[in-house]
């Protein structure tokens, strides 16, 4: 048969397109390695699909696997993704295993990063990342009441997770998840936390902003928390556990609502109900959960807006000063 000569009923194969490039597309990066065509489920077949988006062929008729549609005896291939579709494939992944095997709610569960496995300095950089991005765990759990007693910002704080932050993180995440078509995945925990961790941000800021103490102290309370609450969304990007717009998003709706929160509580009449409260209790071990008390009026001085009668404000000085955390 003569060179580049082609049998019948067979079509030529197309010539390789350079790195980077894919048939009918223009990339600007090589493809990304993002899974294996062999897994079955939801999320290999979003990313065979990109895959035969991106080389301009039609998608693999799979039945109930992806798997279904491969020859008995063909081995399972790497599929290359574009860098454009990454997201939308991590989008529809499942859920990050969870990190303890005690965290049985996923609030630390974070993703494996793929890659480099053997290289300490990324392995140490990946577990501080991990330990990072779980810092507000201990929050759903109810640690701050267990720990702190029942004043009324351990309670609130906790409260307002399950009723404000868990169920606005969860919505945006499902929208997220329904843009990409691929809605009705499970959610655990970990998906809040850049909601969570700027709802708290920006709730704690404007309280610490009005206490009634030196400026100085004030601006280094806010440095502070920045500090500990504001890169919570940068390290789940770095696990790879949220995309940057994922992040970015959950950071906007969690600081909006945190600003709310915090005009909700003093514009609704809360704020008197909580000053009504006592400002400690009698000692014992019961007292400590079961008997609550006010101390996020009387917190660091107390606030300054909205400024209590003074009638109040002198039974209040005479009173017993309220603490954040009692031993």
């Amino acid at each position: 048969e003569a060179p580049g000569a082609t049998s019948p009923g067979v079509r030529p194969a197309a010539p390789a397109a350079p790195c980077g490039l894919a048939t009918g597309n223009t990339l600007s990066q090589p493809p990304v390695v993002v899974g294996s065509s062999a897994r079955g489920g939801r999320g290999a077949g979003l990313v065979a699909d990109a895959d035969a988006a991106v080389r301009g062929t039609p998608p693999p008729n799979r039945g109930t696997g992806a798997a279904a549609a491969m020859p008995p005896h063909e081995e399972p291939q790497e599929v290359l993704l574009a860098p454009a579709l990454v997201d939308v494939a991590r989008l529809c992944a499942p859920p990050p295993p969870n990190a303890l095997p005690f965290d049985v709610l996923g609030a630390a569960a974070h993703s494996p990063l793929p890659g480099a496995l053997g290289d300490g300095a990324h392995i140490a950089l990946r577990a501080a990342a991990s330990a990072y991005a779980g810092i507000l765990a201990f929050v759903p759990y109810g640690l701050l009441v267990l720990f702190g007693g029942s004043g009324s910002a351990q309670l609130l704080a906790t409260a307002a997770y399950w009723t404000v932050a868990r169920p606005a993180g969860a919505a945006l995440d499902a929208l997220w998840q329904f843009s990409a078509g691929c809605p009705g995945l499970r959610q655990n925990l970990a998906a809040t936390h850049p909601t969570a961790s700027h709802f708290y941000w920006s709730w704690a800021m404007l309280e610490l902003a009005t206490r009634r103490r030196p400026l100085w102290q004030r601006l280094g309370a806010v440095a502070l928390l920045s500090v500990l609450l504001l890169p919570v969304p940068f390290a789940q990007v770095l696990l790879q556990d949220r995309t940057p717009l994922q992040a970015a998003s959950g950071a906007v709706l969690g600081s909006a609502l945190g600003v709310g929160f915090f005009f909700l509580l003093r514009l609704t009449g809360f704020w008197a109900v909580l000053r009504a409260q006592p400002s400690a209790c009698a000692p014992g071990v019961v007292a400590f959960w079961l008997c609550p008390w006010d101390n996020l009026t009387t917190f660091w001085g107390g606030s300054m807006w909205p400024r209590p009668p003074p009638e109040f404000a002198r039974h209040r000085k005479a009173a017993t000063p309220a603490v954040l955390f009692r031993g």
